[in-house]
């Protein structure tokens, strides 16, 4: 449900990205470099890690929690695995 808002906030691309202002501001948003570098479980907040695919075909990988003020924060891996070409071994 989050993912044309984190698209749109992180990358300026997808569905929203002409109405991301309005529709996705409910989050903060934090980019990180890595995989590694995302929010684990098990932190006092409720954490969903999720990967979802972009306009492009990339994956794209972020972590959604809500801490006890109802605060959103979405943490988002800054660089989206985009798929290589077939490797043709000659």
């Amino acid at each position: 449900q989050h993912k044309e808002c984190v698209q749109c906030r992180a990358f300026n691309k997808g569905e929203k990205k002409d109405t991301c202002a309005q529709e996705c501001s409910h989050f903060n948003i934090t980019k990180v470099e890595n995989r590694d570098k995302l929010p684990q479980p098990g932190q006092v907040d409720p954490l969903s890690h999720c990967k979802e695919k972009d306009v492009d075909d990339c994956w794209f990988y972020f972590t959604y929690s809500v801490n006890g003020n109802n605060e959103a924060t979405v943490h988002v891996v800054e660089t989206p695995e985009c798929p290589t070409g077939p490797d043709i071994i000659p």
